[in-house]
């Protein structure tokens, strides 16, 4: 049986697929003209929603983010700055992320230098090497640092 939210997805009326997508958020997956406000109601009900949005525009690609990291499977050719505010999040979402510019890739490090060891970024930048070299030797100086405290002072 066809709904009838279905049924009229041929009309251009804004305000019925608003309605609709307030209902049930993933009908945006049926909308040939997803439009950036009809985006926008969709992933506002449901960040999974982005998953079935074409070409979502940098405020959906936020929102969907902003309420899931995670989403950033979904999202094609996510812009730099959801790019960035992914990775600021969760760092090792990296490893989602196409070709991620050395901004990208220098945040994430910096929010957490081991990605790189466990490789979710590929082809790494020279710049975020050598953050990451920098970060690494941080935390050696730091764990000889702390081994070296005597044992009555560490308690």
């Amino acid at each position: 049986m066809v709904s009838e939210f279905t049924r009229k997805m041929t009309f251009k009326d804004e305000a019925f697929y608003i309605k609709g997508l307030k209902k049930n958020s993933f009908l945006i997956k049926d909308i040939e003209d997803q439009t950036p406000e009809l985006q926008l109601v969709a992933v506002s009900q449901n960040a999974w929603a982005i998953e079935y949005i074409k070409n979502p525009v940098e405020e959906a690609q936020l929102i969907a983010v902003k309420q899931d990291p995670q989403m950033i499977k979904y999202i094609r050719n996510p812009t730099k700055e959801v790019q960035l505010v992914v990775v600021q999040e969760r760092p090792f979402l990296i490893n989602f992320i196409k070709n991620p510019s050395v901004k990208v890739q220098m945040a994430a490090i910096e929010k957490d230098y081991k990605i790189v060891e466990k490789n979710y970024i590929k082809n790494i930048s020279r710049e975020a090497q050598q953050l990451y070299e920098k970060k690494y030797a941080q935390d050696l100086k730091k764990q000889k640092t702390i081994n070296m405290i005597p044992e009555e002072i560490s308690l």
